[in-house]
């Protein structure tokens, strides 16, 4: 009778161990499926990142490419400006230049009006006195 009872409690034994075991695989297949749906939203969240530093990557590379246009015609225009400085520098030493010539060029001719006017009275009077 004790075997009887011996397999009756190791009977009874395996069946709750059986329904422990049941218990835990549910609690095992819950934790996975809660587990599936955390690395699906992680997933989610990081495909959004991964997007969004995408979409900046572009936007930089985007400016960049701007800056660089905008850097290359500042460039270009200060090699202008300074070619038109010189320009202007070239022209305002050819003015100055002009003018002096001019100027002296004014002072020959007034010397000569005053040469002429001198000679003009001196005839003049040595043309009244005769």
């Amino acid at each position: 009778m004790e075997t009887t009872q011996e397999y009756q409690k190791s009977a009874e034994l395996v069946n709750a161990l059986r329904k422990e075991l049941l218990r835990c695989n549910q609690n095992s297949s819950e934790i996975e499926n809660i587990n599936d749906i955390r690395v699906s939203k992680l997933e989610e969240s990081f495909n959004k990142i991964k997007q969004a530093l995408l979409i900046k990557s572009n936007e930089v590379t985007t400016l960049q490419k701007e800056l660089d246009t905008a850097r290359n015609l500042l460039k270009e225009q200060a090699e202008e400006i300074q070619s038109k400085n010189k320009t202007i520098e070239r022209l305002s030493n050819d003015i100055k230049r002009n003018a002096l010539k001019y100027e002296q060029q004014l002072m020959e001719l007034k010397l000569d009006v005053q040469q002429e006017n001198f000679i003009n009275r001196h005839t003049s009077k040595h043309s009244k006195k005769r």
